[in-house]
């Protein structure tokens, strides 16, 4: 493939992950923000009460030092992340089946809506990315020599480390790794797997492991979004993974020689594995998340890239990208108004003191984030949010029904003029509290605000007062 059209599809992939990356930040996102802004030891205290491991928040803390915290300057490094992984892609897929598969397998990797989240997002999962290309670099490459290789083992310990301090998934990649190298019968060359296992786990079990012993005995709470999955979730994550790149598919596929079929099986095993396992301890207990699968795409890109021609010109690259541009544009064209910048604005201008603003669900600490003139009274709804903001903690319709009767009750006794309700995400949870409202109190038309679509965990902002 000539160089000029690669660097086009190089290009182009650049170009999926640019439109949005200036929009207002989500509430995972203030988050990372609000974390990495604490001293030294607040920051870490914060991170051993979450769920995840330390180390992208150790590289955001220093890129927000340097780039700032803005919207584009703090998405940036996702950005580079991201295109760091789709490279790591582009050259394990060359390095096994020539230079076509490798523009493929990138353009594969740029055009999911995965990879697309991940590149406008301030979490982890541009990192997990990385990483995750980095070890399955490495590992097909240990898989094949012979002789032992310094570079290769060394990077892929150092991946290894790298994964496993950013996010707990990653464990199911080397378990995937595991099955692979055993299934496919390579007994020779298990001691030298076993001490670049050993070598990868070592740091995170002496400086990680105690932390997530305390993370697990809590993660009822700190898991409290996640549910049991269904098959309407697994059809979900199987389009995030690959967005448009499962339709490229029937119009590559070619039977090639055993061994790029063997190292094609083992690429789609691995990315099997690390989405099945947890999928199935999900039944048991929840840990599945869509956005969660980047661990796998890696892999899954270099499957379908070792799928094409090893000749013939860049359309179906070019096209792919074109395609996942498009749908990266139309996305960024129907995203909800109702963000928290919006919000943000609304409060400042009509929420004065005297006036109580009602949260739901995640919809406060973007909003917060934001609106930094603040006059009027904050609480959430349910309270329950303010300790652990799952999406769908549950909490008891008794507890909802006190809650919502201490709200109406508080305007009609005059301490507070008016209710401003950020709310739509979860209707079951907020009817009796509406309910409450419609009934008893008087809706401030005039001053009300709906979106056609989601945006920040709400879609419509509601006004009430006390009847005249």
């Amino acid at each position: 493939m000539p160089r000029g059209r690669l660097l086009a599809v190089a290009l182009l992939g650049l170009l999926v992950w640019l439109p949005g990356i200036d929009q207002a930040f989500r509430s995972d996102e203030v988050w990372s923000l609000h974390a990495v802004s604490m001293p030294w030891p607040a920051m870490m205290a914060e991170l051993r009460g979450d769920v995840h491991p330390p180390l992208y928040y150790w590289l955001l803390r220093s890129w927000v030092a340097v780039m700032g915290a803005g919207e584009i300057a703090a998405r940036l490094l996702s950005l580079a992340l991201s295109a760091a992984a789709a490279w790591t892609v582009w050259c394990t897929a060359r390095e096994w089946f020539g230079e076509r598969a490798g523009a493929l397998a990138a353009a594969v990797y740029c055009c999911s809506l995965i990879a697309l989240l991940a590149a406008q997002f301030v979490r982890m999962y541009a990192l997990l990315g990385l990483v995750s290309a980095l070890s399955t670099m490495a590992f097909l490459r240990l898989s094949r020599q012979e002789r032992v290789h310094t570079g290769t083992v060394a990077l892929y310990v150092a991946a290894n480390i790298a994964g496993t301090l950013t996010h707990v998934w990653f464990f199911f990649l080397l378990f995937a790794q595991g099955c692979v190298f055993l299934a496919g019968g390579r007994r020779r060359r298990l001691p030298r797997m076993a001490l670049c296992a050993a070598a990868s786990l070592a740091p995170y079990a002496a400086y990680w492991l105690p932390v997530l012993v305390l993370q697990i005995r809590k993660s009822s709470v700190a898991l409290a979004w996640a549910t049991r999955p269904s098959i309407a979730d697994g059809a979900g994550a199987a389009l995030l993974l690959c967005g448009v790149g499962w339709f490229v598919v029937p119009f590559v596929w070619k039977a090639r020689g055993a061994d790029v079929v063997r190292v094609r099986a083992w690429c789609c095993a691995l990315a099997a594995i690390t989405i099945l396992v947890p999928l199935a301890i999900s039944f048991w207990k929840p840990v599945f998340w869509a956005r969660f699968t980047i661990t796998a795409l890696p892999a899954l890109a270099v499957a379908i890239g070792s799928m094409g021609g090893e000749k013939g010109s860049a359309w179906r690259e070019v096209a792919l990208l074109a395609a996942g541009l498009g749908l990266s544009a139309a996305l960024a064209a129907t995203r909800s108004p109702c963000d928290s910048r919006m919000a943000a604005r609304q409060l400042t201008k009509y929420a004065r003191q005297g006036d109580l603003v009602v949260f739901t669900n995640l919809s406060r600490p973007p909003v917060d984030y934001y609106w930094t003139a603040r006059e009027a009274e904050e609480r959430n709804f349910p309270r329950e949010n303010e300790e652990h903001p799952g999406f769908d903690a549950p909490v008891p319709a008794e507890q909802l029904a006190r809650e919502a009767q201490t709200i109406v009750d508080a305007v009609e006794q005059g301490r507070y003029r008016r209710i401003f309700l950020l709310h739509g995400f979860l209707p079951d949870k907020e009817r009796g509290l509406l309910e409450r409202l419609n009934g008893r109190l008087e809706r401030v038309e005039e001053l009300c605000r709906r979106c056609e679509a989601m945006g920040s965990y709400y879609d419509r902002i509601s006004v009430y007062q006390a009847r005249r």
